[in-house]
């Protein structure tokens, strides 16, 4: 089981830095371009995702959650540093952190274990809006679901 968790980590490493790679190095606006960021990540993660699944499960290796966040959060600090990010001081480092990288982290947990989960392209999409957007942005009260301000 060691040796298949390896592998799909492993993997899940090498789609993530495909997906950075893809990115124009001339982008002014990085984020947008993040349908193009996450393809080969979710493509990997849907051909593998029954294995991931079953390794994140309750049955499964609990330290297999815990090196795939790890690796979704040194991917994360690697292009911060890449592009000469920081984090802001408007709230403490390891909040912020937590934010971006563990949301990040469950929405492709979410996908995952959807029974008819989005395309690789639509998943893509909606983490692309869920970074631009602050929480408060994503529900609302006083007015009929589905309509928006």
């Amino acid at each position: 089981m060691k040796k298949i968790e390896l592998n799909i980590l492993n993997n899940l490493r090498t789609a993530l830095k495909k997906d950075y790679a893809a990115i124009s190095p001339h982008s002014d606006k990085q984020g947008g371009q993040t349908a193009y960021l996450f393809a080969a990540t979710f493509a990997y993660l849907a051909k593998e995702r029954e294995t991931f699944k079953a390794l994140a499960s309750e049955k499964g290796d609990p330290s297999f959650l815990q090196n795939s966040r790890l690796a979704v959060r040194n991917e994360f600090h690697l292009r911060l540093k890449q592009n000469k990010g920081h984090f802001t001081s408007l709230i403490p480092q390891d909040y912020a952190e937590s934010l971006i990288c563990d949301s990040l982290f469950d929405i492709f947990m979410i996908w995952i274990n959807k029974e008819s989960p989005e395309s690789p392209t639509k998943i893509a999409q909606i983490i692309n809006i869920s970074r631009s957007l602050a929480p408060n942005q994503l529900v609302a009260f006083n007015q009929e679901p589905g309509k928006s301000k």
